[in-house]
């Protein structure tokens, strides 16, 4: 199967500009700053919509041969467990954790703030819909617990889709496949607008409806690929560098985020492209090196463990110095950000070898053992 490190390493880069963006929330001073002089930054939960599209692309990538094996019991068990297995251990290790830190706070162990211990973002209901992967269905009005989670709730349920819209579109020719693509993109401000916001910032409300078109438009743009739709020049460092270029430009002045997510999938495309060619150059080569493709491997757990991070962190942060950390100064607060980004490496790292990697490889092994046993061995 041919590899495609670009895209992993884009995904590293991606968890860290969530970090950046989330950071920003607690430092009152960071955001005015970068805001005076680019919105970039305010494009941080952008990020999760290239995730979507990303996994869309790739779980085609790794199962377009494999269509047939998913519309079985056995094919969709073993489908399912890997998935469940790829996001499940870390979820529910950070959603222990912090269910130990709120039990700190009750007992007086840990510094509780301004929010009583389970109740609000951290209550007992939120807690059990955090479980069961529901907190992206409407079924609390805030973000709860692990905020960054939600995201995994709504790609859940795009995993359970998956057979049926790989089904749909994966043998699409070449002006259907284009034109679901363009539909997908249609939907978003839609999406929207029937859930009462302005912008595509849809988390705990109903975020299972903003990941399933672009995970459906992911799965299509790998159509396009197989296609070879373009390939020429979506192979061609330039075009990959002036996309980029100006896909930041229209982020750094600001237009509105629905349109940003067609150059989002023509990135995934050309850097797909790129990773197919012999002698890469320019980005596609930059985002081969080892230290991306590092961050690239360890990007889920940046990405889920960032928020605990910081709670953590702040919260004694804020006990030993006695100073509030919204109250640092621009300097100040860009300094912590460099800290903790180092630190968020570092324990993601940990949580990666430890948990993430490790959980994984035991669960697959654990559920192939009971698909063999129950299931038709054939169908395996």
């Amino acid at each position: 199967m041919i590899y495609l490190p670009a895209l992993t390493s884009i995904r590293g880069i991606l968890a860290l500009y969530v970090v950046f963006y989330h950071f920003s929330d607690y430092f009152p001073v960071v955001r005015p700053a970068i805001q005076s002089v680019t919105h970039l930054l305010d494009y941080g939960y952008l990020a999760v919509d290239f995730f979507f599209l990303l996994s869309g692309f790739i779980l085609a990538f790794v199962y377009h041969n494999k269509l047939a094996a998913l519309k079985t019991m056995a094919g969709f068990f073993k489908f399912m467990t890997s998935r469940f297995a790829r996001i499940y251990p870390l979820h529910f290790s950070v959603l222990l954790f912090l269910l130990t830190i709120e039990s700190f706070k009750w007992a007086g162990i840990f510094p509780v703030g301004s929010q009583t211990p389970f109740t609000g973002s951290a209550s007992v209901s939120a807690a059990v819909s955090n479980l069961f992967l529901l907190h992206s269905m409407g079924t609390h009005s805030i973000l709860t617990w692990n905020g960054p989670s939600w995201s995994i709730s709504a790609e859940w349920f795009a995993y359970l889709a998956f057979p049926l819209i790989a089904g749909l579109f994966l043998n699409s020719q070449t002006r259907q496949s284009v034109l679901y693509f363009v539909l997908f993109m249609a939907v978003l401000p839609l999406i929207a607008f029937l859930t009462g916001h302005s912008s595509l910032d849809i988390t705990y409300d109903y975020g299972f409806l903003r990941c399933l078109p672009e995970f459906s438009a992911g799965i299509v743009l790998y159509r396009l690929y197989q296609l070879k739709i373009g390939s020429s020049l979506l192979a061609t460092n330039q075009f990959l560098s002036v996309l980029v270029i100006f896909t930041l430009f229209l982020m750094h002045v600001g237009v509105i985020d629905w349109a940003l997510i067609p150059f989002f999938g023509l990135s995934i495309l050309s850097l797909a492209h790129n990773d197919t060619v012999i002698e890469k150059g320019g980005l596609s080569q930059i985002l081969g090196l080892k230290p991306f493709h590092f961050i690239g491997e360890i990007s889920y757990s940046i990405y889920l463990t960032h928020m605990a991070v910081f709670v953590v962190c702040f919260k004694l942060f804020a006990k030993l110095t006695h100073t509030n950390p919204a109250d640092l100064s621009l300097n100040s607060a860009l300094f912590v950000c460099v800290l903790m980004t180092g630190i968020i490496i570092f324990i993601s790292t940990l949580t990666y070898r430890c948990i993430e990697a490790p959980l994984r490889k035991m669960i697959v092994t654990y559920f192939s053992s009971v698909r063999q046993k129950y299931f038709n061995p054939r169908h395996s």
